[in-house]
């Protein structure tokens, strides 16, 4: 993306040095693009500083998942896009026979998650919000 869009400042965020130094390592021809250590709960950006933002296989790791949301909608500009890329249910846990609700658990805790959000439930926070 930054690549092809020389003209756009890209910003990586992410918890830990070693992921954001990998990524610098990764990134180093790209002049624009810049990381930094930090919480998508608690952004250090001002309001509607982003046109789009882009949450990659993280939401599903929040403890606080409408507190995440907030905080992405509050550093997008107003008519911003968020772009949510992870991993979510089709239906309720409870809906699947006992074999299919322990292969999803397995699944699931595997990439260390306490359990995937369903569709509806994400996309119907992520409207109130």
């Amino acid at each position: 993306m930054a690549r092809a869009n020389p003209t756009w400042q890209v910003i990586g965020v992410d918890l830990t040095e070693a992921h954001i130094a990998a990524a610098k390592s990764a990134a180093a021809e790209l002049p624009n693009v810049h990381f930094q250590v930090g919480n998508y709960e608690r952004l250090p950006h001002d309001v509607g500083t982003f046109d789009a933002v882009f949450a990659v296989e993280s939401l599903c790791q929040t403890d606080d998942l409408p507190q995440a949301l907030a905080e992405l909608q509050r550093v997008l500009r107003t008519g911003g896009s968020l772009v949510v890329i992870d991993c979510f249910r089709n239906q309720p846990l409870d809906q699947f026979d006992d074999d299919l609700q322990l292969a999803a658990q397995l699944v699931e805790k595997t990439t260390a998650v306490d359990a995937f959000s369903t569709v509806d439930g994400f996309c119907a926070l992520a409207t109130q919000t």
